[in-house]
């Protein structure tokens, strides 16, 4: 398949994948494989890029049997933080997509849909983003410096809720999550919620 050919949601999955990997249990060793549409991809590396005044962006790297893959995150990985990707292969033109400006959209971020209705009060922007930054913090330290590492621990006290990893298995290439915490209701009232990834994409949520 060309790269023009490529589905936008495609380019959104390699790094949600690679974060699944990096919260196995059981940690990992040498070099992290991650499967794509357009290849596979080796991880190489991952930096965050600060300025004064802007958001930081987490830049993520990998390498293709032809190319180059890159994307970049405003903070941490969730799919409603996507910023831009870029795809450099060997005789086709190098290819960015620009998803999102700050809270401005500019291509459909399909990764980050619900897959179900939530209680009424509670925003699945807040309570997915939160999942997100929770397995952010867990797993990209696993692949980054120290002084990365720090940055991670500090920002998980941001999550809106503190989540538990109810179980993870791997069944071939596929990676399958649970995830659940305790979440505020309109009425006042705590109501447990589960939420199930495979290969870091959201499947079902339960509550």
């Amino acid at each position: 398949m060309s790269t023009s050919e490529v589905p936008l949601l495609n380019f959104e999955i390699p790094s949600l994948y690679l974060l699944s990997q990096l919260l196995d249990p059981e940690g990992l060793s040498g070099d992290i494989f991650v499967p794509s549409e357009f290849g596979v991809l080796r991880f190489t590396h991952m930096d965050l890029m600060q300025e004064r005044g802007r958001i930081p962006q987490l830049i993520i790297d990998f390498e293709l049997e032809d190319g180059k893959f890159r994307v970049a995150y405003f903070g941490h990985v969730s799919p409603f933080k996507l910023h831009s990707v870029e795809l450099d292969r060997e005789g086709e033109t190098a290819q960015q997509h620009v998803f999102s400006e700050g809270s401005e959209v500019c291509l459909p971020l399909k990764a980050c849909d619900s897959v179900t209705e939530l209680p009424s009060g509670l925003d699945w922007k807040i309570v997915g983003g939160s999942l997100f930054l929770w397995r952010s913090c867990l797993g990209l330290p696993n692949a980054c410096d120290e002084s990365l590492s720090k940055y991670f621990s500090k920002m998980k006290s941001v999550s809106r809720y503190q989540w538990t990893c109810e179980s993870y298995a791997r069944q071939g290439e596929d990676i399958l999550e649970k995830w659940s915490a305790s979440v505020s209701c309109n009425d006042g009232d705590n109501l447990k919620i589960s939420i199930f990834l495979v290969d870091g994409l959201v499947s079902k949520i339960e509550f």
